[in-house]
């Protein structure tokens, strides 16, 4: 696509299809998995598609985390559809999985593994009561199946991303200190921001009107559809507090590997997801209620209602949303310029912020130091030889810094 289009449009064709891919996933989750009418079913879309920890992220300049995230109902409902109809729905399952897999953000596919392997438990125990046991050993097999398939289907991805990780420092262990309690995260839930330098990371809140309506919904969706999404709310809460957090502490038990991610909160994707189910089932409740009266004040109220929640989600991220032109990003000042002039064509170390990464690429400059989480061991060994400093396993960066430290020089 980059052949065809600038990056600019690129990135804009990338990051607004993934936005619109991920309101019709959870539409068609809405309306086919929890059978909620057209108009509820379109504000959990909203509700989703426009969450703001999903646009801070975005502003923040994680589009893979945009990308991955865009699948989560996708998978949702395809393996919703596949316990259902293994036979027919295995292959939309398998795809959507792989989909997941290859967007580009491990640590989001992996919540979402934890979110289809709980949903899917609870499905398949329900489809045994229902259907009886034979039935559900189909849908099990169906599961395996299609999940065989993804696993296939992304390879070509997953090979080449173990053998590059096996270089990189990221082989080392990482153990993640995030941690808050529970009091401010669920000021920050109801919308008072917990102080952070980088808030995208912090994010709890989806919108306030989205949680009054999901409040709305959690009393009317009834007890086999509102249970669930509590319990899974609260545990993914425990969760994303971190690793002081009896629930995680127990959950590391299981899963070891789950302390190894940075950035644990972002596990909060799977409950706005919740979330916003939620909402749609407290549009309904409201909507069902006005629309006993006069049906045209219902879709009215709900039109009106549909504008007001898109604005509300706007205006709680409008600032974190960092829109700005591409032209004097890209375009070298004195200080670059300088630097270029200096190297004579050769590589440059150390420049950290002194040069930004774009300007770097459109000066041709290369660079023997680097920010980023997957920085080849080999390379940091060498320089941290040559730089006379330590290295300590596994570092954003070299030299190793603080790269949230504004006062770094």
């Amino acid at each position: 696509m980059l052949r065809l289009l600038s990056v600019k449009s690129y990135f804009l064709v990338t990051i607004v299809g993934h936005l619109v891919l991920a309101g019709l996933g959870m539409l068609r989750l809405a309306r086919v998995a929890f059978r909620l009418p057209r108009l509820p079913a379109l504000y959990a879309a909203v509700a989703w598609m426009a969450t703001p920890r999903l646009v801070a992220h975005l502003g923040a300049g994680h589009v893979t985390i945009v990308q991955t995230a865009a699948w989560l109902p996708w998978v949702a409902l395809t393996a919703w559809l596949t316990i259902g109809r293994p036979g027919r729905w295995a292959p939309a399952f398998a795809a959507s999985l792989a989909m997941l897999v290859l967007a580009g953000h491990p640590q989001i596919a992996y919540y979402g593994l934890l979110m289809l392997a709980g949903a899917c438990a609870w499905l398949v125990v329900g489809r045994w009561r229902e259907a009886g046991r034979e039935a559900a050993l189909r849908s099990v097999a169906g599961l395996a199946a299609g999940g065989c398939l993804a696993t296939l289907l992304a390879e070509a991805h997953l090979m080449p991303m173990l053998e590059f990780v096996s270089r990189s420092t990221r082989q080392s262990a990482v153990g993640t200190t995030d941690a808050t309690t529970a009091w401010p995260a669920l000021k920050a839930l109801a919308g008072f921001w917990m102080p952070s330098g980088v808030p995208h990371e912090a994010m709890f809140d989806p919108g306030r009107a989205v949680l009054l309506l999901a409040l709305v919904g959690l009393a009317s969706a009834g007890r086999r559809i509102g249970l669930p999404l509590l319990v899974g709310i609260a545990l993914i809460f425990g969760l994303a507090i971190g690793v002081q957090s009896p629930v995680f502490k127990a959950a590391r038990l299981i899963l070891p590997d789950l302390a190894s991610f940075r950035g644990v909160a972002r596990v909060w994707f799977v409950a706005l997801l919740a979330i916003a189910v939620l909402a749609g089932f407290g549009v309904a409740a409201i909507l069902g209620r006005v629309g006993r009266r006069t049906r045209a004040g219902a879709v009215a109220l709900g039109l009106v209602g549909l504008a007001a929640l898109a604005g509300n989600l706007v205006w709680t991220t409008h600032h974190l949303i960092n829109v700005a032109e591409v032209g004097p990003l890209v375009t070298p000042d004195e200080r670059e310029l300088a630097i270029t002039q200096a190297a004579d064509g050769g590589r440059v170390y150390g420049i950290q912020r002194n040069v930004r990464q774009p300007a770097a690429v459109a000066l041709g400059l290369e660079t023997l130091d680097g920010q980023d989480p997957l920085l080849i061991e080999s390379h940091v060994e060498l320089m941290s030889q040559a730089g006379g400093y330590r290295w300590h396993g596994y570092e954003l960066s070299i030299p190793p810094f603080q790269i949230y430290e504004p006062e770094y020089a």
